[in-house]
């Protein structure tokens, strides 16, 4: 299907560019640029992520919420950071609108298994006959 919005890319994510799913990304750098034309340009801090050329302008909402995943509000120690994009709706001049919200990633991995001494002298043991085949 062709849609007339193809022919006007924006320079910035929207919540329709996630198609309905959450993304895992890297931030790569947040800066401050100007928005909008004539007298309603505003700056806005807009972070970029990594593979992506798209970047998100941030509101408090936002902003917040990578703060809350980073652990801090220095913008300049975001880079390096994994957050997660999520679709969803917000409440906009009585309407609801597409948004794009911020959570947190799931964790890379469990926690390790403690494991017995008895499994732990075994595994040192293999490991041990290894070294000694290899010599």
């Amino acid at each position: 299907m062709r849609n007339y919005q193809d022919k006007f890319p924006s320079r910035y994510l929207k919540a329709d560019d996630l198609k309905g799913r959450k993304k895992l990304v890297t931030i790569d750098k947040a800066v401050d640029e100007m928005m909008g034309q004539g007298s309603s340009a505003e700056e806005k801090t807009v972070v970029y992520f990594r593979g992506e050329p798209k970047g998100l302008p941030l509101n408090r909402t936002n902003g917040d919420s990578i703060a809350d995943v980073t652990g801090t509000g220095d913008m300049d120690a975001w880079p390096g950071h994994q957050i997660v994009l999520y679709p969803t709706k917000t409440e906009l001049r009585g309407k609801r609108v597409p948004c794009i919200r911020i959570e947190e990633p799931p964790t890379a991995s469990a926690p390790p298994e403690r494991i017995s001494a008895e499994t732990q002298a075994f595994v040192d043991a293999l490991e041990d006959d290894d070294d000694e085949v290899a010599s």
